[in-house]
């Protein structure tokens, strides 16, 4: 964030210390997920070219890569069901500023 907005001067000050052990938690996990999904690649066949999926690789580095993607976006539609809830006028607040922190955004706020 370029500018603190209602004393928020970093993303993870958009999230509780709960919120953000589970989230590192689930990225951490992302990232063993990978490593096993690699292996479980290799040893079904794919081709154990080291090649990246952003420069085109099709082995199972690639694969392993692709895959993870996936499980992060996984994770990411899941954080609202990490959400805090916020009172009536901190939401008001926040759904009238110009950098609206609302649901629809994935950043922790639910409508309760």
């Amino acid at each position: 964030m370029a500018r603190a907005c209602y004393g928020l001067s970093t993303f993870g000050d958009l999230f509780t210390d709960r919120q953000l052990v589970a989230l590192n938690t689930f990225s951490d996990l992302v990232h063993e997920a990978r490593e096993e999904i690699e292996k479980d690649a290799l040893a079904a066949g794919l081709s154990p070219d080291p090649t990246p999926l952003r420069e085109g690789g099709t082995g199972a580095r690639a694969y392993a890569e692709a895959v993870s993607v996936y499980l992060g976006f996984a994770m990411d539609a899941s954080s609202p069901m990490l959400g805090t809830h916020v009172t009536g006028a901190t939401r008001e607040a926040c759904a009238h500023h110009v950098c609206a922190a609302s649901h629809s955004h994935g950043l922790g706020f639910s409508q309760s």
